[in-house]
């Protein structure tokens, strides 16, 4: 994604006060962008050490991955999920989920998106090769992510190949989580392990960029992210602060760009 950040702040001032304001207003900008941008740089980096673990170490258990997982999770606010999502060809189907039964997950199937009626268990086979969603962390409350064939989806399969092609990272669009039962929007991170998978950043965007204004001087600021490269008008939008104002002085107005995961397009 190329995210547009735009800060705004509605304020009507005397010509007096216009100087100390503006220096106000661009010392607190500055400080919501270096803060999305070490934000977003450490989740990238949290998200790598996941790939780096299959990379080294090459079979890597259920256990050592919550345990490895667990080292960042403190340290992530804004994250739903660390994932691992493994290349699964047609013909290791059955034995993949019978391992994962075998570790306690009973009933583990993969699943496919239906577009008339979101992720759906289908014991018949969709396709030559699939992308499961095998490990995850934290697995409380994110238990019904398991198994979901990421590649069945078009907005992440779109990034899935996009990384798989360039062995580097890629950043969904703008999407529904699998997850959500609000209607905050949500997008993924992957990074690739060589041909065995990727492990996975889980976002939902209100949550994610709540998290870096947590704790900043943003009085009087407001905050919209849009996604560039989606060509989509209606998907761009992916985060606008509570009552946003419209008809802005264009002098409190200040845009950015953040590249999360290549800024190509989903």
């Amino acid at each position: 994604m190329l995210l547009a950040i735009t800060c705004l702040a509605a304020w009507k001032v005397r010509q007096s006060n216009v100087e100390g304001l503006e220096s106000t207003f661009t010392a607190r900008t500055q400080n919501v962008s270096n803060g999305l941008r070490e934000n977003v740089l450490f989740h990238e980096k949290a998200v790598q050490a996941m790939a780096n673990l299959f990379e080294v170490h090459g079979d890597v258990s259920r256990a050592q991955f919550a345990t490895a997982a667990a080292r960042h999770a403190p340290d992530l606010s804004g994250t739903q999920a660390l994932e691992w999502v493994p290349a699964v060809p047609h013909s290791d189907r059955d034995g993949v989920e019978q391992s994962a039964r075998q570790d306690g997950l009973e009933g583990f199937s993969f699943q496919q998106w239906q577009p008339a009626g979101g992720w759906q268990r289908n014991p018949e086979d969709w396709a030559e090769e699939y992308f499961p969603v095998y490990y995850v962390y934290p697995t409380a409350g994110n238990e019904q992510a398991l198994g979901i064939d990421l590649a069945s989806q078009p907005t992440r399969n779109a990034a899935l190949r996009r990384c798989r092609e360039t062995s580097k990272a890629a950043a969904t669009g703008r999407i529904a989580l699998a997850l959500e039962t609000g209607s905050q929007a949500g997008f993924l991170l992957f990074i690739p392990a060589g041909d065995r998978g990727f492990a996975v950043g889980v976002f939902p965007v209100g949550d994610f960029f709540d998290s870096v204004l947590a704790g900043r001087d943003v009085t009087g600021l407001q905050l919209r992210v849009t996604d560039l490269s989606s060509q989509d008008e209606d998907e761009q939008l992916l985060y606008e602060s509570k009552g946003i104002t419209s008809n802005i002085d264009p002098r409190w107005q200040e845009e950015f760009l953040l590249d999360v995961g290549g800024g190509a397009g989903a």
